[in-house]
């Protein structure tokens, strides 16, 4: 987690200073002597009386990781991870939507459900879905006309409507020669 300088052999009564300095992702703790912690200062000063043995301290820096989901799916992973840990997020597609990538400010960082890496700083997730689209497709015999016809997101309320022409009754909705609906507004 870091270097340290100012070890070696002094005389009786000198001033000796001690240096330590974090690598990247590492915070400096303290200096501890026999288990005791004796300063939290990286450059920690003392006169020597004594064969002494110094041990600094460091600890990885923690990052946060968010996972979010748009509409269509959820997102799993997120927590607060150490520098240079694995992190892995993982995408679940809810059913009617489709997995788009893993985003970080609007820019696609993977196009995988399952995205890993390594940790150096905080990143905030998005996990993007879109709806399957449908067709809806309308046909009118002839007496009529129809409207509502379209690709539509999957779930969608869809509402097609029938007009019959002068001279002429609905007779109904009909889907693969089943009738569906009397109604001339059908959702």
């Amino acid at each position: 987690g870091g270097a340290v300088s100012g070890g070696g052999t002094y005389d009786f009564n000198s001033k000796v200073t001690a240096v330590a300095v974090p690598i990247t992702g590492y915070n400096f703790v303290g200096w501890y002597k026999d288990g005791t912690k004796i300063s939290d200062s990286p450059t920690y000063s003392f006169t020597i009386t004594a064969n002494t043995t110094l041990e600094a301290r460091f600890s990885p820096n923690k990052f946060n990781i968010v996972a979010n989901a748009t509409d269509g799916g959820e997102a799993t992973g997120g927590g607060s991870f150490d520098y240079n840990s694995k992190a892995t997020v993982i995408a679940k597609v809810n059913t009617g939507f489709n997995f788009l990538g893993w985003y970080e400010n609007d820019k696609q960082v993977s196009d995988s459900p399952t995205y890993s890496f390594t940790v150096t700083s905080s990143r905030n997730l998005t996990a993007k879905f879109s709806a399957d689209k449908h067709s809806i497709v309308t046909n009118a015999t002839a007496g009529g006309t129809v409207t509502g016809a379209g690709n539509f997101d999957y779930n969608s309320n869809i509402t097609v409507k029938a007009t019959a022409s002068t001279g002429y009754n609905f007779a109904g909705w009909y889907e693969n020669g089943l009738k569906v609906s009397d109604s001339q507004t059908y959702s």
